[in-house]
Formats: C-alpha cells, sequence, structure tokens
C-alpha cells in the first residue's frame, strides 16, 4: 500500500519550458554582449529549450551549457561561471509550475498521503528556487542532496526520506522524469517509480518504470487504483 508520494523538483513539479520562456528577456539583458543577434527570440527560445532537453540528463548544467554553444546561442560564448550567475539569479524567479501541481499535492493530501520531496542539487540553489514558488507548505518533508552523504541514486537517499517520512520504502512512490536518478534509482531502492515524461522516449538501457505519466494530475488516480480504492 502506498503512505507516500515523494517527488523530484526540477522538470517534473514545474512547466520548464514555460519557465525558460519567462526568464528569456532578463537572461537576455544579462548576457546581451554574447547573446547571437542573428536570432530573433521565438528562434532563440526554441534553440535554449532544445539544449535543455538535449542537455539535461548527462550531468545537467554543465552539458546544458555545452548545448547552448553547440546551438550557437552565443555569438561569443560567455565562461562558464558568467552563465551559471546569471542562471541562478534568474531561474529561481522565473519557475512557473504546472497547471496542476497545486491541485494534484491537495487531492493527495486529502486522500491521507504523506507528500515528500527528494531533489538532487546544492542546498542554496534547489532553496532559491523552493522559496520562489508556494510549494514547501504542501511537503510533509523536503530533503536537498546537497545536505546528504549522497544524492540520488544512491539508494541511501531515497532511504533516508522513507525513514524521516515514517515509512518503508515499498509504501513510497517516487515521481519523476530522470531514468536513472528518479527512476531506476528509486526502484533499486524499493520505491515505486512514476516516470513523467521531459524527455521521449525512455532509454531502452535503464530499468523501466512502474508506470508513466504524461501529467501530475494523473496521481491521486493512479495511487487509489494501486491501494485498491478506485
Amino acid at each position: 500500500m502506498i503512505k507516500a508520494v515523494i517527488f523530484d523538483f526540477d522538470h517534473t513539479l514545474y512547466d520548464r519550458d514555460a519557465s525558460y520562456t519567462k526568464m528569456l528577456a532578463p537572461f537576455k539583458e544579462e548576457l546581451a554582449e554574447y547573446i547571437n543577434r542573428e536570432l530573433d527570440d521565438d528562434e532563440l527560445l526554441r534553440r535554449m529549450k532544445q539544449a535543455d532537453k538535449d542537455g539535461a540528463y548527462p550531468v545537467g548544467w554543465p552539458d546544458v551549457y555545452q548545448e547552448k554553444i553547440k546551438k550557437q546561442v552565443f555569438s561569443t560564448v560567455p565562461t562558464y561561471e558568467v552563465y551559471m550567475k546569471c542562471i541562478r539569479t534568474h531561474q529561481p524567479r522565473s519557475i512557473t509550475l504546472w497547471d496542476d501541481t497545486i491541485d494534484t499535492l491537495n487531492a493527495l493530501h486529502d486522500d491521507g498521503l504523506l507528500i515528500g520531496m527528494l531533489t538532487n542539487g546544492g542546498v542554496k540553489s534547489q532553496t532559491d528556487k523552493l522559496n520562489n514558488t508556494p510549494l514547501a507548505p504542501y511537503f510533509d518533508k523536503i530533503i536537498i542532496s546537497g545536505s546528504l552523504p549522497e544524492g540520488m541514486p544512491h539508494a541511501s537517499a531515497y532511504h533516508t526520506i522513507c525513514r524521516e517520512m515514517g515509512v518503508e520504502p515499498h509504501e513510497a512512490m517516487y515521481v519523476g522524469d530522470h531514468p536513472i536518478n528518479d527512476v531506476e534509482g528509486s526502484k533499486k531502492a524499493g520505491l515505486t517509480a512514476v516516470w513523467i515524461p521531459y524527455v521521449r522516449p525512455f532509454p531502452a538501457e535503464n530499468l523501466a518504470p512502474d508506470y508513466t505519466i504524461e501529467k501530475l494530475g494523473e496521481l491521486p488516480a493512479l495511487v487509489k487504483k494501486i491501494n485498491g480504492k478506485a
């Protein structure tokens, strides 16, 4: 029986594409001397979003940065430090939740489920992003991997949040987009793994999710079905 639903944060609880759209103007302003001026806003945004998807999973921000260089987002390439200073400043202010994020969290709480968040990343950067959303009060427990000895996909990360939420791994569901950190890692740790796609298709070489959903709003019904309450 599922007693707790634990979420990834990035790519899962907010609309990454919409967040890029909101971030475009300050991104262009701060990095004006580097931006490829031959691109209109629509093409620049398209390349930025595609670079994010192409670089999201190998390493994260370093690969997204390299993909933006490859896609000629820049005419003169900023250093990684300059680029990341811009991202760290403007991304938190641009977070745009999915339309059904809050409704989903409320529905899960109404069904008597515990709600947790386990997210990889630095404590400061992830906290900055969370503080620019209304999410924190909806969670019974939030753990950022920077506060742990090992982050995902190490089994100890999932086991730590399960222990702190008072549930066994088999009583918890983990919801995320990353094939390794969110799906394979949580499944190997004994949790029920739910994949919400950000980049398709799911890699054939990775351990497949137990369930796939297209929208967060599908979760309450899925949990009820698993728990035999549908």
